[in-house]
């Protein structure tokens, strides 16, 4: 999932994912003002799921040369005939159409070229 599949690939995992907690822990008036002993840890309780599970993931862009490696890299795993020079400028184009340099954008941009080769 994280990586732009849209198959999961493990049965025992679920990703939970919001830019704001509201979306996912139920919140009410009442409850804020609640008859709690103890109200801040009842508040803290509910307050966010990565202050719970402290699991953080970020999506930064690559500089070039780092998405290029990750290009190579990904070619090399999926067996991808093309050579060094052909393969970076594919995949500097891909990466222009496609949202910018990212790790997922190498690895589409190489499952892409590798349908394409498979075509020939």
């Amino acid at each position: 999932i994280l990586e732009g599949g849209s198959v999961a690939s493990n049965h025992n995992v679920v990703v939970y994912a919001t830019s704001n907690r509201r979306h996912l822990v139920k919140e009410s008036f009442e409850e804020r003002n609640g008859s709690e002993v103890h109200r801040n840890d009842a508040i803290q309780e509910t307050a966010s799921l990565a202050a719970r599970f402290g699991l953080t993931i970020t999506f930064s862009k690559p500089a070039k040369d780092l998405y290029l490696e990750i290009v190579k890299g990904y070619a090399k795993q999926y067996g991808l005939g093309l050579d060094e020079n052909e393969l970076f400028i594919k995949a500097e184009a891909f990466a222009l159409r496609n949202n910018g340099r990212s790790p997922r954008t190498a690895r589409q941009f190489v499952e892409h070229e590798k349908i394409l080769e498979t075509l020939k």
